[in-house]
């Protein structure tokens, strides 16, 4: 065992160490004389890249003491393009924008997620009747929303990610098939990955939102009430329709009975033809909300309608000879179009004499731990 230990100890002894700091001297002298230097403070032989023995018979002043390794090799690097590198028994000298490009790694990043337009779900028209049959649509038209182009992400991806390296020789950021090819250092790489990440998580932000019938005297406050006082004016209540959108996303959501009632009767000839109608029990929401700092901004178009037992009537002739029985809803219709603030957690208040709802919001937030990862299950909603 003894000659092996001599022989790890001798291999020890001839390894090259990287200082902690440096002491230089060298007053008008050449290239060639800092770098022995350096290479003797760190017990190693000088090996130099023949694309840069040149420049090595530059003369220089550089006189310091105690000096960081990194400013050191900084300070070789941007004013003289050399790239110094301790490698086992040796200190090897290259080209710094040659030892550069090697390191430059070519990477794909699939951008479709975020090429996708914002499709939108409208509500049906809601007329209001005027003489002459026209009517007046009182939802204005809703379209799809374009989807962001490319060339948004490219030039983001420029301005935020070590911007003065996107002229250099080798880099490159080209679209092939709705993905991005990039080529870039690592260090690159990471932090557009983490730009690509939250872009990502804020196109996917969703938002659930819940109508609720609340109690009546949950109308005598503010309309709009925060986390503490919600929670008491749901407890031990269900919500009367619950959906999910995009933020963002103008989304329609339709909950309601129907049903056909026999309100007239066309008389043609002693032949009775029933005109029938459709009556809607339910609610009717237009929502569109998006994420603030305070809460979550939203513009409600909320339409609710009650109907009790259809009651009845005879239509009869002149004669007062019965023709046929009508049906006669009693309809309540309840309707509000409004933009509110809601706080995380809170709620805002429709109040319609007896009938009260309430709205409520509740962002989905997406883990944003390590590639692999599970995911944490998303807390069910109040």
């Amino acid at each position: 065992m003894r000659p092996l230990i001599l022989v790890i100890l001798a291999t020890a002894l001839l390894t090259a160490a990287q200082p902690a700091t440096l002491d230089l001297s060298v007053k008008q002298k050449s290239l060639l004389v800092a770098l022995e230097q350096i290479a003797e403070q760190c017990e190693a032989s000088l090996v130099v890249d023949a694309d840069c023995s040149e420049r090595l018979e530059q003369e220089l002043t550089l006189v310091v003491e105690k000096a960081a390794w990194a400013d050191v090799i900084g300070l070789l690097r941007n004013q003289h393009h050399l790239a110094l590198q301790v490698d086992g028994t040796s200190l090897r000298v290259g080209d710094a924008e040659k030892a550069w490009r090697a390191g430059l790694v070519v990477r794909f990043y699939d951008i479709r997620p975020l090429l996708r337009g914002m499709a939108q779900y409208p509500g049906p028209d809601l007329d209001i009747p005027e003489p002459g049959g026209t009517g007046s649509r009182m939802l204005a038209p809703i379209a799809d929303a374009a989807p962001p182009e490319i060339a948004t992400f490219v030039e983001l991806i420029q301005q935020l990610v070590d911007p003065q390296s996107w002229g250099r020789s080798g880099v490159s950021m080209e679209e092939f098939r709705e993905y991005l090819a990039i080529t870039q250092t690592p260090e690159a790489h990471a932090r557009i990955q983490l730009l690509y990440d939250e872009w990502e998580r804020v196109a996917a932000r969703q938002i659930v939102t819940r109508v609720w019938r609340l109690d009546v005297k949950a109308a005598a406050g503010e309309a709009v009430v925060g986390a503490e006082r919600w929670r008491t004016l749901i407890a031990e209540r269900r919500p009367l329709a619950a959906f999910t959108a995009l933020e963002g996303q103008q989304n329609h959501h339709f909950s309601a009975i129907q049903r056909l009632i026999v309100s007239d009767v066309d008389v043609v000839q002693k032949v009775l033809d029933p005109i029938a109608n459709v009556v809607s029990e339910g609610l009717v929401v237009d929502c569109k909300s998006a994420v603030v700092v305070d809460g979550v901004l939203a513009s409600i178009s909320f339409t609710a309608s009650s109907a009790k037992p259809p009651g009845e009537w005879t239509m009869t002739d002149d004669a007062g000879t019965a023709l046929s029985t009508l049906d006669t809803p009693d309809l309540a219709l309840d309707r509000s179009r409004d933009t509110r603030l809601v706080p995380f957690g809170g709620g805002t208040i429709f109040a319609f004499g007896e009938r009260v709802y309430g709205v409520s919001f509740e962002v989905l937030q997406y883990h944003q731990g390590k590639p692999g990862e599970p995911r944490p299950a998303v807390p069910a909603g109040p």
